[in-house]
């Protein structure tokens, strides 16, 4: 499991000490001594290793920056979302703002957390925070204390240090399922919904809307997280024909095929990505679906590409790329049988919409399709 956009965001444990909790009111009112009403924040964590535009070492860094912190806990509460900052103080960041009173239907929410409880801090954004997510585990609480004890464990004695999306999914597994800690962990349903979302799938669209309005510290969608999505895609689209013309230039060499073409470097509009002729001189032609995840992630195909494939010219064959990884580069592959009818039924059932109405594209499950056995390309 990893947590909720994992990929973007940046992990750190923080020890709340006394000069910390005076951004909560109920601890603020009481306290003696310091009442600087903010969280610290370690510069060389936050600034110098996740925000280098905020470190020292950049003249021109802002002084402080806004975003949404949306507060977890303590005692397995759930989210609460307010706008808040972090501001330069001298040389140090602060976690500030107004001061974090308990809710109406929570009054005496904040009252539990003692000196030494502990945060996680997630956040999100590039060159600075947009939004920051604070989860908090009371020594106190009876819900909190799997988690406490974990990451008590991690952090000893430090104030705070950084950590990674893997390692909370171990610390936190000993929470139960329905504390809202655990909403932060995500699976493969939201990274399958932003990839299709990011390249205008509904299916996708619809799962991504459900989740932020669902979960309890929902992701922050931004136009700018869809477009990195969409590149994204494109990036893994790109390296997954690059592995397919290699296995066609290998299958060339070796016999299996007479010749091949790289057809959508030739043409970009061209809806599909390579043709094969075998011996007896029958072209076929291939488009690439390729996903870092499962086989099981479902695929888009265009209009225009679901013409082709029903236009009865040729075999039309989908090439379905998973488990990409591109540092090794390496994926798993299937192949499809020939999808001409699958493609014709689709066409001819896209036929009955109104006069005046297209469809751009498919979202398809590969279950509904027939496939190979699973190969390997390097």
């Amino acid at each position: 499991m990893r947590f909720g956009n994992a990929e973007k965001m940046k992990f750190a444990i923080k020890r709340l000490r006394h000069s910390d909790l005076t951004f909560f009111t109920a601890y603020f009112r009481q306290a003696t001594g310091s009442k600087q009403k903010a969280i610290n924040l370690d510069a060389k964590i936050f600034a110098d290793t996740f925000f280098p535009r905020l470190s020292r070492t950049n003249p021109d860094r802002p002084k402080r920056v806004f975003f949404d912190l949306a507060i977890v806990g303590p005692d397995a509460a759930p989210a609460m979302t307010l706008a808040r900052k972090a501001i330069l103080e001298k040389k140090n960041w602060r976690l500030n703002g107004e001061l974090v009173n308990n809710p109406l239907e929570m009054p005496a929410r904040f009252d539990v957390l003692a000196p030494e409880d502990i945060a996680i801090l997630a956040f999100d954004g590039d060159e600075e925070p947009a939004a920051v997510s604070m989860v908090l585990f009371a020594a106190a609480s009876t819900q909190d204390r799997p988690g406490f004890d974990a990451l008590a464990k991690v952090i000893g004695t430090n104030s705070m240090v950084i950590t990674d999306a893997d390692q909370l999914s171990a610390l936190l597994a000993g929470l139960a399922p329905s504390h809202p800690a655990r909403a932060l962990l995500s699976d493969s349903e939201f990274e399958d919904a932003v990839e299709d979302a990011a390249v205008g799938g509904v299916v996708g669209t619809e799962k991504v809307l459900q989740i932020v309005r669902t979960r309890p510290v929902p992701p922050k969608i931004t136009a700018a997280t869809l477009e990195k999505a969409r590149k994204r895609a494109e990036q893994v689209g790109q390296s997954g024909e690059d592995l397919v013309a290699d296995l066609l230039e290998n299958e060339a060499a070796a016999g299996k095929i007479a010749a091949y073409s790289w057809a959508s470097q030739e043409n970009p509009l061209c809806p599909y990505d390579f043709t094969a002729t075998d011996a007896a001189g029958v072209v076929a032609r291939i488009d690439a679906k390729t996903t870092n995840g499962p086989f099981a992630r479902k695929f888009h195909i265009s209009g225009a590409e679901m013409l082709e494939a029903a236009s009865g010219s040729g075999p039309y064959f989908i090439y379905r790329l998973y488990e990409l990884d591109e540092e090794e580069g390496t994926a798993k592959l299937k192949r499809s049988s020939d999808i001409t009818s699958f493609a014709q039924s689709v066409v001819k059932h896209s036929a009955s919409l109104p006069s005046g109405v297209l469809v751009d594209g498919f979202t398809v499950d590969p279950a509904v399709l027939s496939w190979s056995g699973e190969e390997s390309l390097a």
